[in-house]
């Protein structure tokens, strides 16, 4: 695809022609397949008309393990969640472009919608903040993540229709889980469609989790 760069190097798309896009994104130090249970799994109504975009980050330095992995962004201090909010703004214009290259095929934001986990799940609700995104999305869906109190103000409110699905474990280890429970409870004040569910498990995703990915998806791409 034209639009790789110093962001995104890799692009895995299931399935050409079609009437809607799933974009996913994936955690530190994964790659673009470490979402294809969502594919694989999913229970969707219209899958074969869903087109899959499975986005893979670049090699950078990660200072708080002070190692070279793929990341959206680099993360200062994991235990405080001190993140490079640069990378995030850079990132999100990345993201920004892929969205509209799929408008440009015929694809209006109505019928995308944006799963990220952990890392790629801040990147996913982070994509709220973007001014180069014009209309509302189908959906965004956090498995694992939330979104840094610092974007907070910046959340743009001409996407306040967007269906929102917070996922989370009750024994995150990695990112606690009173950090989705902190962003959910601020963002419900201003997004009337969006849910918050939470899992026996860890960092990671489980049956239960793809049940309401399913059930999300096939609600919101009409």
């Amino acid at each position: 695809m034209d639009i790789l760069n110093n962001k995104i190097t890799n692009i895995l798309q299931i399935n050409n022609k079609s009437l809607y896009t799933v974009i996913c994104i994936h955690g530190l130090g994964a790659n673009r397949y470490d979402l294809l249970t969502i594919y694989n799994m999913c229970n969707l109504n219209k899958k074969q008309h869903i087109k899959f975009l499975f986005l893979e980050a670049a090699y950078q330095y990660i200072t708080f393990n002070k190692s070279h992995m793929r990341a959206w962004f680099d993360i200062y201090n994991l235990e405080t969640l001190d993140l490079n909010i640069n990378d995030i703004y850079q990132t999100i214009n990345e993201i920004s472009k892929v969205i509209m290259l799929e408008n440009k095929k015929g694809i209006p934001n109505s019928n995308i919608i944006i799963i990220g986990f952990s890392q790629g799940a801040i990147i996913a609700l982070s994509t709220l903040i973007s001014i180069d995104i014009i209309n509302p999305m189908a959906g965004i869906i956090s498995l694992s993540g939330y979104i840094p109190d610092i974007l907070y103000e910046k959340i743009n409110l001409r996407y306040v229709n967007t269906p929102i699905m917070f996922a989370h474990g009750k024994y995150d280890n990695i990112i606690p889980i009173i950090n989705a429970k902190q962003s959910f409870n601020y963002m419900k004040n201003f997004f009337p469609n969006i849910i918050y569910r939470e899992y026996n498990m860890n960092h990671t995703i489980c049956n239960s989790e793809i049940n309401d990915i399913s059930e999300f998806i096939n609600k919101n791409l009409k």
